[in-house]
């Protein structure tokens, strides 16, 4: 059983490409990824509606120097709205991609220790 810790949105993504058995994330990001966590239960309308979102962003890239895949509080507060995700999930969740996140939730069993800021991902 492969195990790896990481901290950021990159090393979470890498590691699930990587098809990591069990992921020990510490730090500010457990806080956003027990908040993401509700992607799991949107309707199809808010989940296509998040979609879009994150999709424009990444579309306009090219003609704004990639300062549009930063997403700010303003732009994504009408998505919290519509989603009910909290801020910092939608930006975890542009920044990480809304398919890995969900399969992330899917495939892998979550132990949340939100006192420690730690979470264990562990292969179903």
């Amino acid at each position: 059983m492969e195990e790896r810790v990481v901290r950021t949105k990159e090393e979470l993504k890498k590691a699930k490409e990587d098809k990591i058995d069990r992921i020990i994330v510490k730090g500010n990001l457990v806080k956003e990824l027990n908040a993401a966590k509700k992607i799991t239960t949107l309707s199809a309308g808010a989940l296509a509606a998040l979609t879009a979102f994150i999709g424009a962003g990444v579309a306009a890239a090219p003609f704004t120097a990639g300062t549009s895949l930063a997403i700010s509080a303003v732009a994504a507060a009408p998505i919290a709205v519509t989603t009910g995700l909290s801020i910092p999930a939608i930006v975890l969740i542009a920044a990480v991609g809304v398919n890995v996140m969900i399969a992330l939730f899917k495939e892998y069993k979550i132990t949340f220790d939100l006192k420690n800021k730690t979470a264990v991902f562990e292969k179903k």
